[in-house]
């Protein structure tokens, strides 16, 4: 018996969920790493203020959660 050229339903669904839902895994991943910058920047920070730097975690987590929240966009999550 010959298979089907045509691809089935559950193909199909895969074919078009398949770069969403690795969209969605690297919005999540980047929303991961920008609460961890966040963390770290606030650690840093609480341990020795004087001595700190120039709050760079705390700008560049400003531009992860941006970044994060526009893929999440562009992944149909939100």
């Amino acid at each position: 018996m010959l298979e089907s050229s045509y691809p089935t339903d559950f193909e199909e669904q895969w074919r078009e969920k398949f770069p969403l839902t690795l969209t969605k895994l690297f919005a999540f991943y980047e929303f991961l790493c920008a609460l961890a910058i966040l963390g770290c920047e606030l650690g840093s920070v609480l341990i020795d203020h004087f001595n700190a730097t120039i709050y760079v975690g705390m700008w560049s987590s400003i531009f992860f959660f941006i970044a994060s929240i526009l893929q999440f966009i562009s992944g149909r999550i939100i």
